[in-house]
């Protein structure tokens, strides 16, 4: 499905041995401050054009979705975080991953289908978990990272496309805002419909993408490319103190 994909991701190959030599030696710390770090798969939509199947277009069935959540634990796994249930956890960073999406019963998982067959209240009660969570927790975590649809600005898809599973990002005082520092979407045109200045004015890092039709090539590489970006800014201490020897 994805797998060329998946070959980015072995990240710590590309490194070497010096590397990997710094990793176990990081005397209990993978970084100086803990970091709290929220990773969010968007509702798997339906997606046909002209009536074509688009196979990597967006996330658009179920099984993309999970697809998408292996390479990112493999990812993970590669940095050496232990899973623990919904987390990821490496001395004091961890990640959760949520994923919106539940393989509804009797859904037919195709891989050239172009939509999703069933909306099942299991997937409308994942959906809701997912918002509520969002809303109850968001502001504890210091990056949230996005992988789905940009919903044309409205916020996180995390179900169907309407209001009651568009999780909105207006963050309009400090309360709302926050421990959050960075904000990181893979979504269609989200430089756009995000505006950096919005986030800056909240002294908040953000990271779009552009492009009105992405497909799963660009979305996730770059989704995977920003959050090696911050894991390996926390071992360059060790590894200039190991060049240093």
């Amino acid at each position: 499905m994805i797998k060329i994909i998946f070959l980015c991701f072995l990240v710590t190959c590309f490194l070497g041995p010096k590397f990997c030599f710094a990793l176990e030696n990081t005397n209990g710390n993978f970084s100086e401050k803990p970091k709290n770090i929220l990773i969010v798969i968007g509702y798997a939509d339906e997606l046909q054009e002209n009536n074509t199947k688009l196979l990597f277009s967006h996330i658009h069935h179920t099984q993309i979705a999970y697809e998408t959540e292996a390479s990112i634990e493999r990812f993970l796994i590669n940095f050496k975080f232990e899973k623990q249930g919904s987390d990821f956890v490496f001395k004091n960073t961890v990640v959760k991953v949520l994923n919106s999406n539940i393989l509804c019963p009797n859904e037919n998982v195709d891989h050239f289908q172009t939509k999703r067959t069933v909306v099942c209240k299991e997937q409308l009660e994942r959906s809701e978990n997912v918002k509520k969570y969002l809303e109850l927790h968001l502001n504890k975590f210091d990056s949230l990272y996005y992988i789905g649809h940009a919903r044309m600005g409205h916020g996180l898809g995390v179900g169907p496309f309407i209001p009651d599973y568009i999780f909105p990002l207006k963050f309009y005082n400090i309360v709302e805002l926050g421990k959050i520092k960075n904000i990181t979407l893979a979504s269609c045109d989200s430089n756009e419909y995000y505006n950096s200045d919005f986030f800056e004015n909240n002294k908040v890092q953000f990271k779009g993408i552009s492009g009105k039709k992405l497909w799963m090539q660009d979305q996730l590489p770059f989704l995977i490319n920003e959050l090696y970006s911050l894991f390996i800014e926390d071992f360059q201490k060790y590894m200039e103190q190991l060049n240093s020897n």
